[in-house]
């Protein structure tokens, strides 16, 4: 049996081998299949697909549209109260309360766009009576940033701010206002185009009021605006920058008008350039610090810093002058003080583009520390540096130039003080530059005065400077309020010995009370006396 078993294992063995040395030429060298004619596949009705369809072209650039109408109008109506024996508002955040309208897409591509930005807050404004107070809002953030449309050829688009804020009246013991409005408007941005009509402009009125025993407004209006500049370069710009901010003047009967801070109430502001021709002034006006007092005080106010720097814009061929116009302390008092104000580098520096041919001068006029008291004082105001230096543009064949006017220190007291004020350098310095038509103007007008039994003017107009005229006699104390001045020969012995006499009344005693003084305060106690009788007769 084992004999049979190996037997069939070695034919198994044979046959295998025989096997694979067939094949062996197969596997190295395979043969070439035919190629296959396949059908097409089928669709699900049996149909064959259609080859897919080309891609549409991409459409041609359409044309801008003639003319682009977007305005956007921002309207902000927050924190204003009226108190009668108590609280009207007392709002503790106004920040973001502001309805915003748009209409269209300002930066759409046009041969016209028409796109302005306005900006309206109303905000802590109240009045407070019997004492009460109308509020004490919170207007800071009110509204944000303004700015104009920049699409189209021709480019209208100014951006317009108005910010009324801590203005109040107070009446018998009230109080109107305590208002914070720092920060109540953002900046304000002009839009650009080839062709520009874009101003941008600030109106911030802030801290007025009006007190009749009473306050008026305590506000704080520092910061109140943000800055003001034109949208970027095109080649005709007509885009001025206009700024104007009515802060602390107020009216005081029996009580004080207004007592605000009005530093830094408005930013910079910057006027359009153009690459060909730009009619872009830059206007800043400031009224600041002017009160009227009637037993009172009419306003106590800091308007140092109200606004900032004025830089109008430049091209080959250019309109832009720099105007600044500050009024500021000026009162009126009626026993009383009419103004107390701090009128210190109220506006900023002004400067002007240069150019080929520009007509681009700088204007200052500043009016401060003018008033009239009777039986009070008119002002009491520091205006030195109330205004910055000015330099103006170069221009190769233009007008240019620098004109200033200071009005400062000038009063009428009636049988009291016009005015104290300090007018030591009012107005910076100046630079007109280059140019064939330089002028330079100095227009200064201080220390002018009327008194009545009072004093009209005590004011300083410039660095003090050592006279060389000659001493006054010397003086002999009799007793209180009473002095004698020597004779013509005591004072030419005087004189003899250095000082000299100026004076020679004699050595009769006198009183150091002026004449006029005795004589209206005659007239003052007549007038009295005749208003007493008449008071007198209609009683009974």
């Amino acid at each position: 049996m084992r004999r049979v078993h190996w037997r069939v294992m070695a034919m198994i063995g044979v046959v295998a081998l025989a096997l694979i040395g067939a094949g062996a030429p197969a596997l190295a060298d395979p043969l070439p299949l035919p190629p296959l004619d396949l059908p097409a596949p089928l669709g699900g009705d049996g149909a064959s697909v259609p080859a897919p369809a080309p891609a549409p072209a991409a459409p041609a650039d359409t044309p801008p549209s003639p003319v682009n109408v977007a305005p956007k109008i921002q309207v902000g109506v927050c924190g204003n109260g009226l108190g009668l024996l108590g609280q009207g508002t007392t709002t503790q955040s106004c920040k973001g309360q502001s309805t915003d309208v748009a209409v269209g897409d300002s930066n759409a591509p046009a041969l016209l766009n028409v796109s302005p930005d306005i900006q309206v807050g109303v905000c802590g404004n109240g009045a407070g009576a019997l004492g009460g107070v109308g509020t004490t809002s919170d207007c800071a953030g009110q509204q944000g940033d303004v700015s104009g449309g920049n699409g189209g050829s021709v480019n209208i688009s100014p951006a317009v701010q108005l910010g009324v804020c801590g203005n109040g009246a107070g009446l018998l013991r009230g109080l109107g206002t305590t208002s914070e409005c720092e920060g109540q408007q953002g900046e304000a941005t002009g839009g650009a185009g080839a062709l520009a009509v874009s101003p941008a402009v600030h109106a911030a009125v802030c801290g007025n009021g009006v007190a009749v025993l009473g306050i008026g407004t305590l506000a704080d209006c520092s910061g109140q605006q943000g800055g003001g500049a034109t949208g970027g370069s095109g080649a005709l710009a007509v885009s001025p920058a206009v700024q104007a901010a009515l802060c602390g003047n107020g009216a005081g009967i029996a009580g004080i008008g207004t007592e605000a801070d009005c530093s830094g109430q408005q930013g910079d502001g910057t006027s359009g350039s153009g690459a060909v021709a730009a009619v872009s002034p830059v206007v800043q006006a400031a009224l600041c610090g002017n009160g009227a007092g009637v037993v009172g005080i009419g306003a106590i106010a800091d308007c140092a810093g109200q606004q900032g720097d004025a830089g109008s814009g430049s091209a080959p061929l250019a309109v832009s002058p720099a105007v600044q116009a500050a009024v500021c302390g000026n009162g009126v008092a009626v026993i009383g003080i009419g103004a107390l104000a701090d009128c210190s580098g109220q506006q900023g520096d002004e400067s002007t583009g240069s150019d080929v041919f520009g007509v681009s001068p700088i204007v200052q006029a500043a009016v401060c520390g003018n008033g009239a008291g009777v039986l009070g004082t008119g002002t009491i105001a520091d205006c030195f540096g109330q205004q910055g230096d000015a330099e103006g543009g170069s221009s190769e064949s233009g007008v240019g130039g620098v004109v200033q006017a200071g009005i400062c220190g000038n009063g009428a007291g009636i049988l009291g003080t016009g005015t104290i004020a300090d007018c030591f350098a009012q107005q910076g310095a100046t630079e007109p530059d280059g140019g064939p038509v330089t002028p330079e103007v100095p227009v200064v007008v201080c220390g002018n005065g009327v008194g009545a039994g009072g004093t009209g003017s005590d004011a300083v107009c410039g660095a003090e400077v050592q006279s060389s005229a000659p001493e006054s006699p010397p003086v002999m104390e009799f007793g209180p309020n009473v002095e004698a001045v020597p004779t013509a020969a005591e004072a030419a012995a005087s004189a003899a010995g250095g000082a000299s006499s100026t004076s020679s009344s004699g050595g009769l005693p006198r009183t150091g009370a002026s004449t006029l003084a005795v004589l209206g305060i005659g007239a003052a106690m007549v007038a009295m006396g005749m208003v007493a009788v008449r008071l007198r007769r209609r009683l009974t």
